[in-house]
């Protein structure tokens, strides 16, 4: 019983690390995401600010 305990014991700790490691390669792309959102935002927010200054 106990050999048997310790198989499941490693099967959960693999399962629950490849789990932790899809999230975070999701939060990783993600975040990656929300960077280029920001860029684009902030070259958005410059080009209405040169726009003002061209009027």
């Amino acid at each position: 019983k106990t050999v048997e305990k310790k198989i499941r014991i490693k099967i959960l700790f693999r399962f629950y690390i490849h789990l932790i490691i899809e999230n975070i390669k999701k939060i990783t792309l993600l975040s990656e995401y929300i960077n280029l959102l920001t860029i684009k935002v902030k070259s958005e927010k410059v080009d209405q600010k040169i726009s003002v200054f061209k009027i």
